[in-house]
C-alpha cells in the first residue's frame, strides 16, 4: 500500500490537471540514481538516522512515475496517432464485438495505417465508429479488416449541465474520437480468419451465449444469466437495471471482484485436499489461477473479468510462500500492475468498486461479524452474510453517492437474497455450461437456472416497489468523498494507536466539511441562472432561483418523463433544484411565477422574460406570424423554430448583448443567424454546436 498511494496520486494528478513536462522524465530518473546512490551508502546492517530520506525520494520517485505513465499513453504525446492525419484513408481492424443501435451498428476499430496518396504509414489509436445499418452488407465482426475515408471528429462534449460524459469516459479508454461511416465511404477488405486469443474467447463466450439459448433460458431470465455468468451487460433492458440498481443490487449484474471471488472460494473449497500433499499448495493455486483465467477467457476476456481475474490472481500467489502474504498487500499489488498496465483505470467505476469493497470487507467483517454469534447454522450464515453487505457498504458508499447520487434504503435486505441467489445461479449457470455435452441435463439445468432468475427478478421487484425505497438526488461532491475516507483512515489509525493527535485531525476534517457544505448551500440558495437546454428539434429554457425553477419547454418535453429525466433532471444535483413550474413556450398568456420572482408575458408574438431588471426575449418562427418588436434593450434573445430577423432590424429594433440559438433550428438557419449577427456585432451562442446555454444573470449585463 505504501507504494501504491503515491504512484496513484501521481496518475490522479496527471489526468486532471493535464501536467505536461519533457523534464519530469529526467527529474524521475534523477530521483532513482539519488536512490541507488543512498542505497550504496548506506549498507542495510547500518543503523541509518536519516532514513526518512529514503522515503521522501521513493514517494517522489512514485509519483514522478504515475504522472509520466499518463502522459505516454495520452494521444497528445504521441506523434504516430491517427488523429495527427487529417482526414485521408485509413485501415483499420474491428477491436470487440459490435453493439446495435437504432440506426447503425457502434464498433471499436484500431486504426493501423493511413494512405495518402501513394504511400502508406503505420500509425496508432482506437476509434470510436458508427456503420450506417439500412447500408450494411455485412455485420462488422471481430477482427475484419476496413478502409474507409470520412469526416473524423472529437468525441462530443456532454450537452446538459450534470449530464453523464461520455467524452472523459472514452478518453479513459483511449478513445477521443468518432466517426459514422456511410456505405459509400468504407469498404470491407478482409474478414477475419485467423486465431488469436481474443478472436477464441469471443467464439467460447459465442458458443456459451448458444448452450445457454438452448437450455430453456430466454428472455428477461437469458439477459440476467448473460449478464452474470459472461458479462454481457449491455443485454439487460432499462428497467431490469433501474429495478436492481434501486435495490442496491445492480453490482451482481456484470463481471465483478464479487463473481470472481465467488468462483475462487469454490475452487479453494474442491481442491482443499491437495493442502496436506507434498508440493499440493503450489498445486492448488496454480490450477485455482488457471480455472479464474479460463472463466475470464469464457466472458470473451472483458476488461472487468481480466481486472478481477488478476486481483484474484495475486491473492492466490500471496498464499504460495512459508509466510502468507497479507492479502491486502497482494490487492494492492495487484492494483499496482493493472495500472502500470492501463494507468487510467484509476477513474473505472467497476475497478473502484471492486477493490475498495474488497479491502473493506477484509477490513471490518471481522470485526462486524464477531458482535454477534448463533449456534444455528442458518442464522449464523446469514449474520455472516449481513456483516458482508454492511463491511461493503460502509465502504462504498461515497462513491455510491458521489456517481449516482442516491441510496438505496433497502439494500441488506435485498443483498441477503440477491447474493445467495446470484451464487447460486453461478454454480448452476456454470454447470449448464460444463454439461452442455449432455443436451438433457443440460436442459434440466438450465430450467433450474431460469427458476432461480425468476425467483430474484420477482424478489428484487417486490423490493424497488416498497415506499422510499430509494432516496434520490443527494449532493454529494468530491470533497465529502475524500473526507469519508479521510475520517475512516484517522479512526483506524486512532484505534490502533490511541493517539489524541488523530481526534484532532478527525476535528479537523469535520470542521473542515462542514463549512464547505455550508458554503455550498449559501451558493445555491442565492443563485439566479438561466438555462437553455439541448433538446435534439425541440425548445426547453430554464429559469432558476435558489433551488426552484420555472422550466418553459415544448409540450412534447413536458409530457415525456424519460426525456426530461435523460436531459433536464440530470443537472438537478449539479444546479441544487429541488422543484419545478412548468409551463408550455407556446402559451403566450401572461404568468407571474412568484418562486422565481418572474413574469412572462407576450407581445406582437413574442415572449417575454422579466426578473427584476433582466429582460429576455423569446421570438419563433411561424408561417402565419409576423415578428415585429418595439425598439428595447434585451439581455439575450432565444431563437427557436427557424425564426428569423434581417440584420438591419436587429440592429435598428434590438440593443442585445447575446443571441442565443436553441436546437429546433436547422442548419440553414443557424448560418443566416451567423452572417447576421457578424453583420450586427452581436454575440452568438449556437447550443446545437456548443451544448447548454447557462449563464448567471448578472452576466447578461
Amino acid at each position: 500500500m505504501r507504494l501504491l498511494s503515491p504512484f496513484i496520486v501521481g496518475i490522479i494528478a496527471a489526468i486532471y490537471s493535464d501536467i505536461n513536462a519533457k523534464f519530469l522524465i529526467q527529474l524521475m530518473m534523477i530521483t532513482l540514481v539519488c536512490m541507488t546512490f543512498w542505497i550504496i551508502k548506506n549498507p542495510r546492517k547500518a543503523n541509518y538516522s536519516n532514513r526518512w530520506f529514503f522515503g521522501v525520494l521513493g514517494n517522489v520517485f512514485l509519483v514522478l512515475m504515475g504522472i509520466n505513465i499518463v502522459n505516454l499513453n495520452k494521444i497528445n504525446h504521441d506523434p504516430l496517432h491517427f488523429s495527427n492525419f487529417g482526414n485521408e484513408k485509413f485501415l483499420a481492424t474491428v477491436a470487440d464485438l459490435p453493439r446495435e443501435k437504432e440506426h447503425s451498428w457502434k464498433v471499436i476499430l484500431n486504426v493501423n495505417t493511413v494512405i495518402i496518396g501513394n504511400r502508406s504509414k503505420a500509425v496508432r489509436g482506437k476509434l470510436l465508429t458508427y456503420f450506417a445499418k439500412d447500408s450494411l452488407l455485412k455485420i462488422p465482426c471481430y477482427g475484419d479488416l476496413f478502409i474507409f475515408q470520412a469526416k473524423i471528429i472529437p468525441v462530443p462534449l456532454p450537452q446538459n449541465p450534470g449530464s453523464f460524459n461520455y467524452k472523459r469516459y472514452l478518453e479513459h479508454t483511449g478513445i477521443y474520437h468518432q466517426v459514422y461511416l456511410r456505405r459509400s465511404e468504407w469498404k470491407l477488405l478482409k474478414s477475419y480468419s485467423g486465431l488469436s486469443l481474443k478472436s477464441l474467447s469471443l467464439r467460447i463466450r459465442a458458443y456459451s451465449m448458444g448452450v445457454l439459448q438452448r437450455s430453456n433460458l430466454d428472455g428477461k431470465e437469458l439477459a440476467i444469466a448473460s449478464a452474470l455468468l459472461l458479462g454481457q451487460d449491455e443485454v439487460l433492458d432499462s428497467d431490469t437495471r433501474s429495478e436492481f440498481s434501486s435495490a442496491g443490487v445492480v453490482h451482481i449484474l456484470g463481471i465483478s471482484g464479487l463473481h470472481v471471488g465467488i468462483i475462487y472460494l469454490v475452487l479453494n473449497f474442491f481442491l482443499r485436499f491437495l493442502d496436506k500433499r507434498r508440493n499440493g499448495l503450489i498445486a492448488k493455486q496454480a490450477l485455482v489461477i488457471l480455472l479464474i483465467w479460463f472463466y475470464a477467457l469464457v466472458t470473451g476476456l472483458s476488461p472487468a473479468a481480466l481486472r478481477s481475474a488478476a486481483m484474484f490472481s495475486f491473492v492466490s500467489l500471496g498464499n504460495l510462500g512459508k509466510r502468507n502474504v497479507h492479502i491486502i498487500n497482494s490487492l494492492a499489488t495487484s492494483a499496482l500492475v493493472l495500472l502500470l498496465y492501463d494507468p487510467f483505470l484509476v477513474t473505472n467505476i467497476g475497478f473502484q468498486f471492486s477493490y475498495i469493497a474488497v479491502i473493506g470487507i477484509i477490513l471490518f467483517h471481522p470485526t462486524l461479524y464477531g458482535i454477534w454469534q448463533s449456534r444455528f447454522w442458518l442464522l449464523n450464515q446469514a449474520w455472516n452474510l449481513t456483516a458482508m453487505s454492511l463491511a461493503a457498504q460502509f465502504v462504498t458508499l461515497p462513491i455510491t453517492l458521489y456517481y449516482f447520487h442516491q441510496f438505496p434504503v433497502y439494500f441488506l435486505p435485498a443483498n441477503l437474497i440477491a447474493i445467495p441467489l446470484s451464487n447460486l445461479i453461478i454454480y448452476t449457470g456454470m454447470a449448464v455450461l460444463g454439461t452442455s455435452f449432455l443436451p438433457l441435463l443440460s436442459y434440466w439445468l438450465g430450467s433450474l437456472t431460469s427458476l432461480l432468475i425468476r425467483i430474484l427478478g420477482i424478489s428484487i421487484h417486490f423490493i424497488e416497489r416498497f415506499p422510499l425505497s430509494v432516496i434520490r438526488d443527494i449532493p454529494y461532491d468530491l470533497p465529502n468523498v475524500l473526507s469519508y475516507y479521510l475520517l475512516i483512515g484517522i479512526c483506524i489509525l486512532y484505534i490502533k494507536f490511541r493517539k489524541k493527535s488523530y481526534i484532532y485531525s478527525a476535528s479537523f476534517v469535520i470542521l473542515a466539511l462542514v463549512s464547505w457544505n455550508t458554503y455550498q448551500k449559501i451558493r445555491i440558495a442565492t443563485q439566479e441562472k438561466f438555462v437553455v437546454y439541448s433538446f435534439n428539434k425541440y425548445s426547453a429554457l430554464g429559469l432558476i432561483s435558489g433551488s426552484k425553477c420555472l422550466l418553459l419547454a415544448d409540450s412534447a418535453i413536458l409530457l415525456n418523463t424519460r426525456l426530461k429525466a435523460l436531459n433536464i433532471h440530470s443537472s438537478d444535483v449539479y444546479l441544487g433544484i429541488q422543484t419545478y413550474n412548468e409551463l408550455s413556450i407556446s402559451n403566450y398568456s401572461s404568468v407571474v411565477d412568484r418562486s422565481v420572482s418572474a413574469i412572462v408575458y407576450s407581445q406582437d408574438s413574442v415572449l417575454y422574460l422579466r426578473k427584476s431588471k433582466f429582460l429576455i426575449a423569446i421570438i419563433s418562427g411561424h408561417p402565419s406570424r409576423k415578428i415585429t418588436i418595439p425598439t428595447m434593450q434585451l439581455d439575450a434573445l432565444v431563437v427557436r423554430n427557424n425564426a428569423i430577423i434581417p440584420a438591419k432590424e436587429l440592429v435598428n429594433f434590438y440593443k442585445i448583448k447575446v443571441v442565443i440559438l436553441d436546437t429546433s433550428n436547422n442548419y440553414a438557419t443557424i448560418k443566416k443567424w451567423r452572417e447576421t449577427c457578424w453583420v450586427a456585432g452581436i454575440q452568438l451562442y449556437d447550443v446545437r454546436s456548443s451544448g447548454a446555454y447557462i449563464s448567471d444573470f448578472s452576466n447578461l449585463k
